[in-house]
């Protein structure tokens, strides 16, 4: 029975062509699953950021209260009053952002998405510099202070700089944590995996609902949704460095190291882990030429091929963004109860996700 396995193993990694860092810890097993289950609940916290706008500044109604016979954007208004059936308190009543001002909620959401921009440029650079695990720390910490920070300040331009951070660190969790989870998992569950890290993202939409639903007051919100990240600093410990990177970085030892961690899990043999990932780095520095360089964002655009490929994608993601970011973030002008639409196109996601499976098994 041993050898059948033994022998089938062989043949799968054949078949896979897996190279010898894949062969010693497996295409999947428990440790796969223990590290995913460990890094997907940071989509969490990267849904409840980019959604929380709809509840932080939504369209609510008011007054003049300086001269209520005035009309409430007249020039004579000074200040205020504010409908407070369905939200406590908003950074659109506490800082007056209506009338001339109005166009400031939008424009603090349009600084935040340009933030996650901005994360996924410099800590993808950073992850390949540093390794998947320590930009993944640091932006969690920068996700956990500005997000607590932006509850407690009183400026809303310090507010629209604080949640640029956060965007920042949300970018970073998510390339560092993609990235990482990609080069685990074995290539014939890559697909699988790649659909069902965004599934997190999908539930923490959901949930949002549920929080601002309980908690109607702007800062407690965002306090609520910034400090679960206080549980994410425990990644430090309990999220292994990439062993790919370990290895093209040259740390073989460092490599070795997780990649035995990784086969005792998963119950496959470790004695001949060094001595394979040993004769891999021989055989990878005899053929790497003398001259090589390190690639870099250039070379998505150095050939015809892929030019197309790189352009394509783009333009795919820039499709994909602004029809469910200006969908799901419009939901709360849409009339009705806004925690009920909310909730509804949030869980409308979740299948749409798992088609996703489906259909690239079909189609590729």
């Amino acid at each position: 029975m041993k050898t059948f396995t033994v022998t089938a193993k062989a043949e799968s990694d054949r078949k896979w062509n897996l190279d010898p860092i894949q062969r010693a810890m497996g295409q999947l097993g428990w440790w796969h699953i223990l590290v995913c289950a460990v890094v997907f609940p940071l989509k969490f916290p990267v849904a409840w950021h980019q959604m929380s706008i709809i509840f932080l500044g939504p369209s609510v109604n008011y007054t003049c209260a300086s001269d209520p016979s005035l009309d409430r954007c007249d020039s004579g208004c000074t200040s205020w009053s504010y409908d407070n059936s369905t939200f406590a308190t908003t950074i659109t009543s506490e800082w007056d952002l209506v009338c001339g001002n109005a166009n400031l909620v939008k424009l603090s959401q349009t600084i935040f998405m340009f933030g996650i921009l901005v994360g996924g440029v410099v800590f993808g650079s950073l992850a390949d510099k540093y390794g998947r695990r320590p930009p993944l720390v640091i932006a969690v910490i920068i996700q956990l202070v500005s997000g607590v920070g932006a509850a407690v300040i009183g400026s809303f331009w310090i507010f629209v700089v604080l949640r640029f951070l956060t965007a920042v660190a949300t970018g970073g969790t998510m390339v560092t944590s993609f990235v990482l989870v990609m080069e685990i998992i074995g290539p014939k569950w890559r697909e699988l995996f790649s659909v069902l890290y965004q599934i997190p993202f999908n539930l923490g939409h959901l949930t949002l609902a549920g929080f601002a639903y309980f908690l109607r007051e702007w800062r407690e919100l965002q306090f609520a949704l910034s400090i679960f990240s206080v549980l994410m600093l425990s990644y430090y410990w309990l999220v292994p460095e990439s062993p790919r990177y370990l290895f093209t970085s040259g740390n073989v030892d460092g490599a070795v190291t997780v990649l035995e961690q990784a086969a005792k899990r998963n119950n496959l043999q470790t004695d001949t882990i060094r001595n394979d990932i040993e004769q891999y780095a021989k055989e990878k520095s005899r053929t790497a030429s003398a001259n090589a360089s390190k690639g870099n964002v250039l070379d998505l655009f150095r050939t015809p091929n892929m030019r197309a490929k790189t352009l394509y994608m783009c333009f795919n993601w820039f499709v994909c963004g602004l029809a469910f970011f200006g969908v799901a973030q419009y939901i709360g002008h849409a009339g009705g109860d806004i925690y009920t639409n909310v909730a509804i196109s949030a869980a409308l996601e979740l299948p749409g996700t798992l088609l996703c499976i489906y259909m690239m098994k079909a189609h590729g």
